[in-house]
């Protein structure tokens, strides 16, 4: 019985030694075979194209992309990178580097493209809302003071909502947070940060900052 027990124990120790020997062997391939930075090739990608690779017959500016780099929104004239863009004017894109696909965001809840030039735009950091401000007028109901307007257009839900709606005069420059719930923007004299929570709007450097606001970009952190 001794002599079994013996045994046995011999083969388990055997085995644990060709277990372990697996594991590491395993583990020392798995941690080779990771490349470091300096092993990486460094590569240019073309993303102002069509959901087919049609290249952009007009010129891509403004580029701005999600945390993982998944998702790059920009402006482009281009009429050619989504189906039916008819208005002549430059607008708001956002392309998928995962799928390959490109889609028109700056259009209003009902698909209806923008009326006029979108002349900034951002993506948030989870790459679900786009904030671009446009004089546009067909956008949102009861809007049509034509001077530029912040908008946020939801990728997930496809609603686009007007932002600056209790701010008078031209704003621009704006810049949301990584989860597209606050947003920051300037008119002439003051910044506001607008909350799509609570969708309140409220200007942050009324007594603080004397020069003009227009003079600054509205730069947001990521937590808002």
């Amino acid at each position: 019985m001794a002599k079994y027990l013996g045994k046995k124990n011999t083969n388990n120790m055997k085995n644990s030694h060709l277990t372990l020997g697996l594991f590491l062997c395993i583990l020392f391939t798995f941690s080779y075979s990771i490349p470091s930075a300096a092993q990486i090739t460094p590569r240019v990608q073309l993303v102002s194209i069509s959901s087919s690779g049609t290249t952009g017959n007009r010129a891509a500016s403004q580029a701005s992309i999600s945390g993982d780099g998944r998702f790059v929104a920009f402006i482009s004239e281009a009429n050619n990178l989504s189906p039916n863009d008819s208005n002549g004017s430059a607008d708001v894109f956002v392309h998928d580097r995962l799928y390959g696909t490109t889609e028109l965001v700056s259009i209003s809840s009902s698909g209806m493209q923008a009326n006029a030039e979108v002349t900034f735009a951002r993506i948030s950091l989870d790459g679900r809302f786009v904030i671009f401000e446009s004089p546009a007028s067909n956008l949102t109901p009861n809007y049509e003071n034509g001077f530029n307007a912040i908008f946020q257009h939801d990728r997930l839900t496809g609603i686009t909502e007007r932002l600056s709606t209790s701010i008078q005069g031209i704003v621009n420059t704006p810049s949301t947070s990584s989860d597209g719930r606050y947003s920051a923007f300037s008119n002439n004299t003051e910044i506001y940060i607008h909350d799509s929570l609570t969708r309140f709007s409220y200007a942050i450097n009324s007594a603080e900052v004397h020069d003009p606001a227009s003079k600054y970009d509205a730069l947001l952190s990521s937590d808002g």
